[in-house]
């Protein structure tokens, strides 16, 4: 399978079996994704409250371009991030692409 960063947002997403999920989180970092209550959660860690909130910002832009709505919490240095696809009410590749995206955006900050 090509980067999970790297591929296109699907069409129609469609809500993801247990395995599938198992694949696509296997391929995040286990110290910042975890999967809850049907939503993938990101908690990104930074050194002051700006710095987790201009990231916010570049979240943000990734989410724009993948017309994609998590919801955002911002704390002194940390930047909590959930995702799920909310017309299925569960998680879709998009989610995982997504995750994707802020991990490696996150890396290269």
């Amino acid at each position: 399978m090509s980067d999970l960063a790297d591929q296109p947002a699907p069409a129609s997403p469609a809500e993801l079996s247990q395995s599938e999920r198992a694949s696509y989180v296997e391929q995040l970092d286990e110290t910042v994704w975890t999967i809850k209550d049907d939503h993938l959660v990101g908690t990104l860690e930074f050194e002051d409250f700006e710095g987790a909130l201009t990231f916010a910002s570049t979240v943000g832009a990734i989410a724009d371009d993948l017309w994609h709505h998590p919801e955002l919490r911002v704390t002194w240095g940390e930047l909590k991030v959930d995702l799920q696809t909310h017309d299925i009410g569960g998680l879709s590749t998009l989610d995982f692409i997504m995750a994707a995206r802020i991990e490696r955006a996150y890396r290269e900050a």
